[in-house]
Formats: structure tokens, C-alpha cells, sequence
């Protein structure tokens, strides 16, 4: 009996040890966010973390089962073909009214419908899921032009989801296995715990920095990103049955993942723009890039907008 207490006080004694660790990590991630949020430069809006990012959230639309994808639509008034958009925030216009991000922009030069699918924090896994599943078919009728717009931590998400690993549609994370993308199985309520633990996903995300900055690794990030390319076409084509333009447009990626990338991407048909090819004007200043928000301001789509049409001879 004495042994079966001591067993049972050191199994208590381990688990107050994990949560201690758990509630520092905890805190520590939070007033390191909280930092971040702090540190930006205020500007004459006074923005706040809270002020510009929530409001935001009713530029959203609730697909089925009430999962949330991208923006409204717009240029439903147009008769002709849409386009639909991929990516994360900056595809989104994650702090700008809708009527100043690409995606309008694109819509009212062309006069096309525009349906813009990009989830804001998320990269390749949520194009390849929403291709996955009829519920976005439903959604969005049958374009004949793709957009991407990629970011450099795209490569990194697709070894950690943001904030949270779960099965939650809005959270799906795949493996490479082979030729295949295999959703990964949270189920398992041991692995969902861990998962979903703070000292977990904060190894995890020291590891992952690690990972995608070896350049012995970038072979194998560029395959695995092409892979969810080729994979979400043909997704595409098969449902819409037709054949689309696919187009990828480099905003920022590390110069050697971009340029094998891009090779890549070209041998396998992809069209790919780089967005700072198409101007001398540097990106990254306030004018273009927020400082508040750190975000592509309207200004960039004003000024891209334009040039990527032209570019693709639209």
C-alpha cells in the first residue's frame, strides 16, 4: 500500500511539475505577444491590436459548418469568369477595408468577379484543404484564373500551424508522405493534449525556425511547398473541369527558396511574378508597408495592382 502511494504521489508530483512548466511558457508566450502588439508605433489612428483586428473580422464570411475562408466576393455584378485568390493576411487585407484590398481592386479593373479564399495567419495547407472538400465548390463557382500570394513563413507553417495544432478545420496541418499530402490525425486525445500544450508548440516552433533556416533543408521545403501547388490544381481542374491559369506571386520569400522555387513552380507549368520585379519602389516602407500593422497598406495594391494585370496580359 505504501508503495502504491508513493507511485501515485510521484505521478502527482510529475503532472504539478508540467503544468508549472506549462503556466510559464504560458505567460511567457503571452507577454511576449503582448510586446510585440505594444512595441509597434503608434500612429495618428491609435491603433491597437484590439481596434484593428477584430473590427476586421466581419470582413469574414461563414462557409458550412460555419468554417470561415476569405472575404466576401467581390464583383458579383460582372458577368464574365471570376478569379479566386489564395494565400494568408496579406492576400486578405488583414486590417483593410474591403474596398482597399487586391482582391476589389483586382475585381473593379477587371470586371470580374474576385472570390478571395485567403485565412489570415495560414499559407498552402488552407488552399489545399478548401480544394479537398465540396463545401468550397459550393462556394465558389469555376474559375479559370488562380492567384497565390506568398509570404516567406509560408514554408514554416506548413510544419506549424498557427498558434494551435488541432484537427479544427481552420488548424489542418498535412505530412509529405511521398507524392501525397496526408492530413494529420489529432484523434488520438494523448497527441491532441500535447499538441495543444504551450511548451509543445513552443519546442515545436524552435525547431521548425531551426529547420526551414538550413539551407540543406531547402530542397526538400521547395518540393514539399510545389507538391501542395500540384496537388491543389489538380484538385481544381478535376471539380471545375477545366484547365486554369495558376498563377504564384512571390510578396517576399528567402532569395534561395524563391529562386528554386520558382524554377520549380515554371517546369511544372505554374505562371510566377515577383511582386519587387514589377516596381524600383522598395515595399517596405511605411508608405506601402505599416508600421502599426505590419501589413501591405492600400498603397501597395494601388500601385500593384495594375502591373500584375499587365503582367499577365489580363
Amino acid at each position: 500500500m505504501k508503495k502504491f502511494f508513493l507511485i501515485v504521489a510521484n505521478i502527482i508530483g510529475i503532472l504539478l511539475v508540467l503544468l508549472a512548466i506549462e503556466y510559464l511558457v504560458y505567460t511567457a508566450s503571452i507577454e511576449e505577444f503582448r510586446k510585440v502588439i505594444n512595441d509597434r508605433p503608434p500612429n495618428k489612428f491609435s491603433y491597437s491590436f484590439k481596434e484593428t483586428y477584430w473590427p476586421n473580422m466581419n470582413n469574414y464570411f461563414n462557409g458550412e459548418n460555419n468554417t470561415t475562408f476569405g472575404r466576401k466576393p467581390d464583383g458579383l455584378e460582372y458577368n464574365s469568369t471570376p478569379i479566386t485568390i489564395f494565400g494568408c493576411s496579406y492576400a486578405h487585407g488583414q486590417y483593410l477595408n474591403y474596398n482597399q484590398t487586391f482582391s476589389y481592386k483586382l475585381a473593379h479593373s477587371l470586371k470580374r468577379p474576385v472570390y478571395n479564399r485567403s485565412v489570415p495567419a495560414k499559407g498552402f495547407s488552407k488552399m489545399y484543404y478548401q480544394s479537398e472538400n465540396e463545401s468550397f465548390y459550393r462556394e465558389v463557382p469555376a474559375s479559370d484564373l488562380v492567384i497565390y500570394i506568398m509570404i516567406e513563413d509560408h514554408y514554416r507553417r506548413m510544419k506549424l500551424n498557427y498558434l494551435n495544432v488541432t484537427d479544427n478545420a481552420m488548424k489542418t496541418t498535412y505530412k509529405k508522405v511521398g507524392d501525397k499530402l496526408v492530413k494529420e490525425d489529432f484523434s488520438n486525445p494523448i497527441k491532441y493534449f500535447v499538441n495543444s500544450t504551450y511548451t509543445f508548440k513552443h519546442l515545436k516552433n524552435k525547431w521548425v525556425d531551426l529547420y526551414i533556416n538550413d539551407p540543406q533543408n531547402a530542397e526538400k521545403l521547395t518540393d514539399e511547398a510545389l507538391l501542395y501547388f500540384i496537388e491543389t490544381r489538380k484538385n481544381l481542374e478535376k471539380m471545375w473541369n477545366r484547365k486554369i491559369d495558376f498563377v504564384v506571386i512571390f510578396y517576399n520569400t528567402w532569395q534561395s527558396h524563391q529562386d528554386m522555387l520558382k524554377e520549380k513552380l515554371e517546369k511544372n507549368n505554374f505562371k510566377v511574378i515577383k511582386m519587387q520585379e514589377l516596381t524600383n519602389e522598395d515595399l517596405f516602407t511605411e508608405k506601402y508597408f505599416s508600421p502599426q500593422t505590419l501589413h501591405p497598406t492600400e498603397a501597395v495594391w494601388d500601385l500593384l495592382t495594375p502591373k500584375i494585370i499587365e503582367k499577365l496580359e489580363l
